[in-house]
Order: structure tokens, then C-alpha cells, then sequence
């Protein structure tokens, strides 16, 4: 089906989307950053924000490196093969996880576990260690329901900061897709506070789909 309509972007897509039950909102992104976001705008980081279906954004720089690979084709029909989840065990989190549940369905082999602890916002050293056996513990368990559906399931509880530790591991173990949940901040709530899913969105050098908690 093909839609042709005149006005604001991200408004459209998102009525669109939500007036034709679609599962899912595919986008390209150009990967601003956080003050050419905000003085320009970006459709695919505020469809990120807004939208109540996951949306998948892939960088064009990476599909247009892709392209000029020949790899293109077998990139995409392998998209969910490798997921990295990256999780903070919130609700936004678990929405994701489920996801994460079915992409078996889609050809996903392998998944990733992922928990960042950012030292910055511990207090103590045993508060960080609590966080890390915490981790442990919550992993394995994921761990064991994600192997009744056949995938090979890997554990990481790393600690520094985030969006470094997602982006780097999920170069150095060639994910083919990042999963992370959302809270969905504003633009604004973002700028003073951070949002790692959207920082994750821009640095990237892989297609990430986020799911908002809503």
C-alpha cells in the first residue's frame, strides 16, 4: 500500500500508523545529535519518542555502506538474526523483552543480554555491588526462558556508561539489531536528563528498534 500526504511529518506518520493498526514504523535516520535535534528537528528520533509501535531506525549512512558492499540485501533478510536486548529491568524494558520473546518467529538465532550499571549514579561500592549480583541474577533468569525458544543466549553486566557499552558491544559481537524499551521523554526532559534509548539511536552503527512502554 502506498500513502502520499501533505503536512507535518512525524504528526502523519503517527496518525497513519495508529488509524491502520500497523505493528511496526520503519525509518531512516540521520543520526543528529542532541542540539541539531533540538534547533532542527528529526522525524525518526520524535517518532521514537511518540509513537506507541516499536520503531525500527536504521542510520542511511549504514544502508548507503550496505549498498556500496553488496551486502545490502542479505543484511536486511538477516536483520533479526543477532539481537543485542539491553534492558534496565523497568516496564519499559519488559515490553521490549516480550518482543524479544518472539522474534524466533522472524529468523532471530541468538540473543544478547545486556545490563549497563553507570557508576556515576551509585553512591557506594556496595551499592554497586548489589546492583551487579542483582543483574546476575535477573540475566540468568532471562537467560532461561529465552533458551525454550531455541535461542543461543549470552550475559553481559558491565558497568560504565551507557550508550558507550551498547554501542561497543554490539559492534565487537557484530549484533545485527539492538531491542531496548523507552520512557519516552520529551525533547526537553531529554536534554536535561538524557535519554539512552535515543543516544543509542544516533551513535550507532546498527539498525536499533525501540519499544515505548505505552
Amino acid at each position: 500500500e502506498s500513502i502520499l500526504i501533505e503536512g507535518n511529518p512525524t504528526e502523519d506518520i503517527l496518525t497513519t500508523a495508529n488509524k491502520g493498526g500497523y505493528s511496526l514504523i520503519v525509518t531512516g535516520s540521520h543520526g543528529k545529535n542532541l542540539l541539531e535535534e533540538l534547533l532542527l528537528g528529526s522525524v525518526s528520533e520524535a517518532l521514537t519518542r511518540e509513537a506507541k509501535v516499536p520503531v525500527l531506525t536504521i542510520r542511511y549512512d549504514l544502508l548507503k555502506e550496505w549498498e556500496k558492499q553488496g551486502t545490502l540485501e542479505a543484511k536486511s533478510s538477516g536483520l533479526f538474526s543477532k539481537v543485542l536486548f539491553t534492558t534496565d529491568f523497568s516496564a519499559a524494558s519488559e515490553k521490549a523483552y516480550k518482543l524479544v520473546k518472539d522474534l524466533h518467529f522472524f529468523g532471530c538465532r541468538q540473543v544478547m543480554l545486556l545490563h549497563v550499571i553507570d557508576p556515576k549514579k551509585m553512591e557506594t561500592e556496595s551499592q554497586k555491588e548489589e546492583l551487579k549480583e542483582q543483574c546476575s541474577l535477573n540475566c540468568d533468569e532471562m537467560k532461561h526462558e529465552l533458551r525454550k525458544y531455541k535461542y543461543k543466549v549470552e550475559n553481559y553486566c558491565l558497568e560504565g556508561d551507557p550508550i558507550t557499552e551498547i554501542t561497543e558491544l554490539a559492534a565487537k559481537k557484530q549484533a545485527s539489531l539492538i531491542v531496548m524499551g523507552s520512557h519516552g521523554k520529551s525533547v526537553i526532559k531529554e536534554w536535561l536528563i538524557g535519554s539512552i534509548s535515543l543516544g543509542v539511536v544516533r551513535t550507532a552503527a546498527k539498525p536499533v528498534l525501540v519499544v515505548h512502554r505505552q
